[in-house]
């Protein structure tokens, strides 16, 4: 994703952990908007499908995973000057940290939280595909420095991923 980004012990602690992620950001984006129905007293055909979810396709979230987890190790790799070697129950509570926070901070944007359930209700459609684009372009300009720093490998990264 960005040069330097190599963490192979970063890489399987984030893979292990990409389910819990992607319930946590599809969570808060529901809550969010719930409380958003709440708020202006309505119902919407979206919220009905997102109250009606019992499952949902995890790879219309995994761009967005793996965006935030390329930023956790963007930050984590060029923040200390020396490094301590990672120790799995600590490194995997801070991910959940960093990865909990960002969140946070996304869903508090209105297009970004309405992307996400989007992505999720009309999974591997052109609306949901549309949405996809939109957590995308959010979290690239979000992350800037990190997916303008490698932007061959962003590039590359997107094609491969992303299929564009």
């Amino acid at each position: 994703m960005f040069p330097g980004d190599e963490s192979k012990e970063l890489f399987d602690m984030q893979h292990g952990m990409y389910g819990q992620v992607c319930v946590a950001l599809l969570d808060a984006a529901c809550k969010r908007y719930m409380a958003a129905e709440e708020t202006l007293q309505l119902k919407t055909a979206d919220g009905e499908a997102v109250r009606a979810l019992t499952q949902f396709d995890h790879r219309v979230l995994q761009g967005a995973h793996d965006l935030i987890a390329a930023a956790y190790r963007f930050k984590y790799l060029n923040l200390p000057l020396f490094p301590e070697p990672l120790n799995p129950q600590n490194i995997e509570l801070d991910w959940m940290r960093f990865a909990t926070k960002e969140i946070e901070k996304l869903v508090a944007d209105p297009l970004f939280c309405r992307a996400v359930i989007i992505s999720v209700i009309h999974a591997n459609t052109s609306q949901g595909r549309a949405a996809e684009y939109t957590m995308e372009d959010t979290l690239r300009n979000r992350y800037y420095e990190m997916t303008q720093g490698g932007s061959e490998r962003w590039e590359r990264w997107k094609s491969q991923n992303l299929g564009r």
